[in-house]
């Protein structure tokens, strides 16, 4: 029997302040370009997966100790959990945040085949199937399916990032009516941030399949650009959004070639350094970043450059101990605002 699974994952963005909408109004979005459903919600969390996590809390507390015999005691155990407490308990966060948060959940439906056994109260499939679904396979199936999902709409609700990953992970529906993780757990990495009212972003381009193909071909940004938006230490989240920004100038570098050609011509002379840079015989980092500079952001190559070349600075200095500085210091946020630039204008 083929049960419906949502590979799942929630970030929480700021502080919901009082009175503010709490779903944006494009929300949900469905993503064209997918061989299976996928949506985007951005504001509260579905009620169907928050229950969903509730339930798998109430089980992973309750059932491994015994006295939770069928599916509506688990459901009754579910409703007496906390929205917060769930939304914080997969990452460890002590204490549970009281405030109310927007979110943003990401899932990619699919279907797994699991023996049905109505003697099963509470699961409704055969245990030895359920058990067997605590393997790699099942659970990373898709992770980079959401990786590229998660790194699109960070880039599109920027300056909102992600404060901490509420869950990540699938969600099986089940024929006794709850839905339920197959057991594994994972630690997650908190991050924190503020930003302006939600609802005023524009979220259009999200249903749009054309970033999300550019974003394919850079794996390796992706991977170090979702490190540094979750990460918790602003120091390790410079380095890694400094490694994003690298991965990504190289690896565009070779295809962006012809347009730095073309805009780099005499009548740019205000281009003065990031030509210069751009004609340099030799193969460096600056001249990488240089001609992905004049291919998508000419009009700013120059301010671009000097800021990438005081980045690369501080990242040089700090790797080989050549400068100190206190973890509120590190230029992430310098680093954040470029490589922000670029991912969303190679879209």
């Amino acid at each position: 029997m083929d049960r419906s699974v949502r590979f799942t994952r929630i970030y929480a963005l700021n502080q919901m302040p009082p009175g503010a909408p709490t779903n944006h109004p494009a929300s949900p979005i469905q993503l064209s370009g997918f061989p299976m459903r996928a949506e985007i919600h951005i504001g509260e969390v579905p009620n169907d997966i928050l229950l969903a996590l509730k339930c798998h809390r109430a089980w992973v507390q309750r059932v491994f100790r015994g006295g939770v015999e069928n599916a509506s005691e688990l459901q009754r155990l579910a409703g007496e959990i906390p929205e917060k407490s769930v939304l914080s308990d997969n990452q460890n966060l002590i204490p549970a945040p009281t405030e109310q948060y927007w979110y943003v959940t990401l899932y990619i439906e699919d279907e797994v085949e699991l023996p049905e056994d109505t003697s099963q109260q509470l699961l409704g499939v055969a245990t030895r199937s359920w058990v067997v679904l605590d393997n790699p396979d099942f659970f990373n199936r898709h992770t980079d399916s959401l990786d590229q999902l998660s790194a699109q709409v960070a880039i599109a609700i920027a300056p909102y990032r992600y404060k901490w990953c509420a869950w990540d992970g699938p969600l099986v529906q089940l024929p006794t009516g709850i839905t339920l993780r197959p057991p594994k757990f994972q630690l997650g990495r908190p991050r924190v941030f503020t930003a302006p009212p939600l609802e005023r972003m524009e979220l259009n381009n999200l249903q749009s399949a054309a970033q999300l193909a550019e974003l394919r071909s850079v794996p390796m940004t992706v991977h170090f650009y979702l490190r540094a938006i979750s990460g918790a230490d602003r120091i390790a989240r410079f380095f890694d959004a400094f490694r994003a920004l690298e991965r990504l100038c190289g690896s565009l570098a070779d295809g962006l070639r012809a347009d730095a050609i073309e805009n780099s011509g005499s009548g740019a002379p205000e281009l003065s350094k990031t030509v210069s840079a751009f004609r340099a015989s030799r193969p460096t980092l600056r001249k990488r970043f240089a001609t992905m500079a004049l291919a998508l952001n000419p009009a700013g190559a120059d301010d671009d450059l000097h800021e990438f070349a005081k980045l690369y600075r501080w990242r040089n200095d700090l790797a080989h101990g050549n400068r100190k500085l206190e973890p509120d210091d590190a230029p992430d946020e310098e680093t954040f605002e470029l490589l922000h630039r670029y991912l969303a204008a190679i879209g």
